[in-house]
């Protein structure tokens, strides 16, 4: 995925899992700013950039049926994806269409987070899953789709204040991180 932006006289470019591109990109020299994103752990950046690294899970999903992915899952989680599963009022879409709601249930997260609020268009190139209620989103996944990974970029949810919904809500994320990865699988 490749992201350009134009700033008056600056030019920057988002680069997310694609190596060959981020390397020309570097070697170019024709961007303000690059920022990327590779899992190759070995990527040459000497002297053309400072280079900063964390430990991401990368999680082997290929090959996996649904019974095995799940079984991947502590017991809590195994039971609460299942507790989901017969619940037949919530709706799980990957990918999910309705970027307008997924922005704003973003954006209403981060807002109370007091986190700072990207842009929609940062989101333009993103996977989209979504957990419904009804006609409510309740939970929503913001991705990297850059076969074969599939990188998480934000996982936000409706923030309630009685009991029973927010164990709703964290039930849901966590169907939805499940749904998320029987996707990715194929």
């Amino acid at each position: 995925v490749i992201i350009q932006k134009y700033f008056f006289l600056f030019t920057t470019v988002r680069i997310i899992l694609d190596d060959n591109a981020l390397s020309r990109a570097l070697k170019e020299k024709k961007y303000s700013y690059i920022t990327g994103l590779s899992y190759n752990g070995s990527l040459n950046v000497a002297g053309s950039a400072s280079l900063r690294s964390k430990k991401t899970p990368i999680l082997k999903l290929q090959g996996l049926n649904d019974d095995t992915l799940l079984m991947q899952c502590n017991e809590t989680t195994r039971n609460e994806i299942r507790r989901t599963m017969k619940m037949p009022e919530l709706i799980f879409r990957v990918p999910e269409n309705d970027r307008k709601k997924v922005y704003e249930l973003y954006k209403r997260f981060e807002d109370l987070g007091g986190r700072p609020v990207r842009k929609k268009d940062y989101f333009k190139e993103s996977l989209l899953a979504g957990a419904w209620q009804g006609n409510k989103l309740i939970a929503a996944i913001v991705c990297y789709d850059a076969p074969p990974y599939v990188r998480v970029n934000a996982v936000v949810s409706l923030r309630n204040e009685d009991m029973e919904s927010r164990k709703l809500v964290s039930y849901s994320t966590r169907r939805l991180i499940f749904e998320l990865a029987r996707f990715a699988r194929n």
